[in-house]
């Protein structure tokens, strides 16, 4: 099965689009499976599409949870309390793509200003 999984894998596919930025949300993440079924998506281009679908580390200091939406029906959030308003926008840029919201709770109220800009 290894032989002939590898030798399936190596096929030219046709292009397929899907925005895996939001792999998380159920819909997509089940389109992409269909699409790895049907032969439409490799299982290696999956497998870098999913490598970060639970956490994906920001820095030294924090752990985007991509899969908390898909797992509890909420979204992440930036807990915001001891980080600086740098760690705060690094994080944020981490998650814009793959969110459609991104919010801090906790922070300071010096840190608002930055945040918002």
């Amino acid at each position: 099965m290894g032989l002939s999984w590898r030798l399936l894998s190596q096929r030219s596919r046709p292009p397929f689009s899907l925005d895996f930025s939001t792999v998380t949300q159920p819909e997509a993440l089940k389109t992409l499976l269909n699409a790895v079924a049907l032969g439409k998506v490799s299982p290696d281009d999956a497998l870098e599409k999913l490598k970060h679908l639970d956490y994906e580390p920001v820095g030294d200091f924090a752990n985007i949870d991509h899969h908390r939406a898909l797992r509890t029906g909420f979204p992440e959030v930036i807990w915001g309390q001891g980080k600086t308003p740098e760690q705060i926008a690094q994080i944020m840029e981490a998650m814009r793509d793959r969110a459609s919201v991104v919010m801090a709770t906790r922070i300071e109220p010096t840190i608002t200003p930055v945040s918002r800009s």
